[in-house]
C-alpha cells in the first residue's frame, strides 16, 4: 500500500509476484493486473519464477534471525531489496542487498535499480560470492570443523 504505488508510478508495467505459503484473505484481495498472488509455490515452480524475475523484494519490517527468502534469492543469483531486518545477519550487507527503511525509499531504490543492468548484475554476483563464502555447505561445514578444534574454556 506505501511502497508499490510509488513504484508503479515509474514502472507502470511492473509486474509483482506476491509468493508464500499460508497468504492472508487481505493479501489474496490485491491480485491485480500488476499483481499476481501466488502463494505457496514448490520448489520447482518458485525456480522457474526466479528465472523470470528481475529483482526480489523483501520488505520485512520484523523478524529475527537470517532470513531464509533472503538467502534463497541470493543463491539463486537474483538481486534482493529489502529492510535492514532483511538484511539482519547477512555480511557485507550493503554490498550485497539494496536497503531502505522508509517506504518511499525502498520505492526508490526499486525504481533507480530496475532498469540499471550492471548495477543489478553486481548486486547479483557479489550475492553469490557472499552464499559461496558465508553460507555455503563447505562454508558451514568449515566453521563446524573450526569450532570443534578450538579447547573450550576450562578444558584441555
Amino acid at each position: 500500500n506505501e511502497v508499490f504505488p510509488i513504484v508503479l508510478a515509474s514502472l507502470p508495467d511492473l509486474q509483482l509476484y506476491i509468493v508464500g505459503s499460508n497468504m492472508p484473505d487481505e493479501i489474496r484481495r490485491l491480485e491485480s493486473r500488476s499483481i499476481n498472488v501466488e502463494g505457496f509455490l514448490s520448489d520447482e515452480a518458485l525456480s522457474e519464477l526466479y528465472r523470470r524475475i528481475r529483482m526480489s523484494v523483501v520488505p520485512l519490517r520484523f523478524g529475527a534471525g537470517i532470513k531464509g527468502k533472503v538467502l534463497d534469492a541470493m543463491q539463486k543469483g537474483i538481486p534482493v531489496a529489502t529492510t535492514s531486518i532483511g538484511a539482519e545477519g547477512i555480511p557485507d550487507a550493503r554490498s550485497n542487498l539494496l536497503i531502505a527503511d522508509i517506504s518511499e525509499d525502498f520505492a526508490n531504490s526499486i525504481v533507480e535499480s530496475y532498469d540499471d543492468l550492471d548495477m543489478l548484475e553486481r548486486h547479483s554476483l557479489a550475492g553469490l560470492d557472499t552464499i559461496a563464502k558465508h553460507f555455503s555447505t563447505d562454508a558451514v561445514l568449515k566453521v563446524i570443523a573450526e569450532d570443534f578444534r578450538r579447547p573450550k574454556e576450562g578444558h584441555n
